[in-house]
């Protein structure tokens, strides 16, 4: 179930991970792509709403249920697998009309983001309605005691594999890969400040790569940045692959103390050495000895990190093979949605 429209835009890691998720759980169930959307308003990305907009929010929320609940008897679900879209409590009633198992697959929250207590305390009621949540990140740590289980992003086995015989081979230019849609929480502000520490013949051999659609945040990250860059546009994976191959490292900017980045699997698989803020996600589940950690919002350590990865080429190749073997190991799609499929059967 996904109520969230931008969720399937062409390029998205939300997109990707969605059908990955359908392909890995059709090996132990029989999935369908149920989407419902409603078309006026959303609480994604909204700093703050007005009592008028939320109860608007929550009015058509109520105007579409009928039509949901219709649409979901006929196709007579044994259970509902749904992607959480901030405060929408539709599919929750629906389960509990059918009387069928319910469960939330959570990439962000409203607390996560957001200092009011009464829709945080209203979030919580409505996640513990669930049967169970998967979190990506940790999440889970946000929605104690509700049940649930913290996992990470991952990549295909095939992705993986397809760099198995992959070597970086270091060039006259370092290129510098940021991977995915460019979202404010993002903050990729940041690798611009540590532009502006580094010596002018380091950044004279550096270029800033965008793999992924193109908007108005990277066009004034353009404008002002002191590099070269270039931008790709949105690929399919075959051609991500290639562009992948070109990398001499991937970068991630900033984001929730939680989340989890999906790009962070695919520079690995890519055996790109990753630079990362050392976040609360990321610092539970990966080793210094796999990845190039800066201090979060710190562009003096951010172009430490930098400088590091562009002055030690064999540093960087040891800890991006480290962090090609986990991703085999512990990253892969098939094992978490494996672990997601078990849990599931646990409560038919």
């Amino acid at each position: 179930m996904i109520t969230e429209r931008g969720c399937l835009s062409k390029y998205s890691g939300a997109n990707n991970h969605i059908h990955a998720g359908i392909n890995c759980l059709n090996h132990h169930f029989k999935i369908s792509l149920f989407t419902s959307f409603l078309t006026k308003r959303s609480l994604v990305g909204r700093n703050q709403i007005s009592l008028l907009f939320f109860l608007v929010y929550f009015t058509e929320l109520m105007i579409i249920l009928p039509k949901q609940l219709i649409q979901l008897y006929l196709l007579k679900p044994t259970f509902i697998y749904e992607r959480y879209h901030i405060l929408n409590f539709n599919t929750l009633l629906i389960c509990k009309c059918l009387k069928i198992p319910h469960f939330f697959e959570i990439n962000g929250l409203w607390k996560e983001n957001h200092r009011n207590r009464f829709l945080s305390w209203l979030e919580i009621k409505l996640l513990s309605l669930s049967n169970f949540c998967f979190c990506l990140g940790l999440r889970g740590r946000l929605i104690s005691p509700v049940p649930h289980l913290n996992l990470e992003n991952g990549v295909s086995q095939n992705f993986w594999k397809g760099f198995k015989n992959h070597y970086k081979k270091r060039k006259t230019n370092f290129n510098i890969c940021f991977l995915g849609s460019l979202m404010q929480h993002h903050k990729l502000g940041i690798i611009g400040e540590a532009f502006e520490l580094m010596p002018p013949e380091v950044l004279s051999q550096m270029q800033l790569h965008f793999i992924g659609p193109i908007n108005q945040r990277i066009l004034k990250i353009v404008e002002s940045c002191p590099i070269t860059i270039a931008l790709h546009g949105g690929h399919s994976k075959k051609n991500r692959i290639k562009l992948l191959k070109m990398m001499d490292c991937g970068f991630i900017s900033g984001g929730s103390p939680y989340a989890s980045f999906m790009k962070l699997f695919e520079y690995g698989s890519a055996k790109c050495p990753v630079i990362a803020p050392k976040t609360s996600n990321l610092k539970h589940w990966l080793e210094d000895n796999c990845i190039f950690f800066y201090q979060p919002n710190n562009s003096q350590s951010c172009a430490k990190a930098l400088m590091e990865v562009y002055q030690s080429p064999d540093l960087s190749r040891t800890k991006a093979q480290h962090l090609y073997q986990l991703i085999g190991k512990r990253f892969l799609w098939e094992k978490t949605f494996s672990t997601i499929s078990t849990t599931i059967a646990n409560h038919l």
